[in-house]
């Protein structure tokens, strides 16, 4: 993101209690520990390799699923 990155903007998501249900994904080329471990502080709920597209659409449907179950 050109303003600020995604770590930055999922903790001013998750700073609104608004949104405490809406599952926020990292969505990157590259996870290591380091990246894991901050991004589980924020609140992510998992990440999604760029490089996947059927992981991507599987995800997008899992997490669908899941917030019109709880609607």
């Amino acid at each position: 993101m050109p303003v600020m990155d995604g770590f930055e903007m999922a903790s001013i998501i998750r700073k609104t209690s608004a949104y405490d249900d809406i599952p926020i994904y990292g969505f990157t080329s590259t996870v290591n520990d380091t990246f894991r471990n901050r991004a589980q502080q924020i609140g992510f709920v998992d990440f999604i390799d760029k490089t996947d597209r059927s992981a991507l659409l599987e995800k997008i449907h899992t997490a669908s699923k899941k917030l019109l179950a709880s609607a």
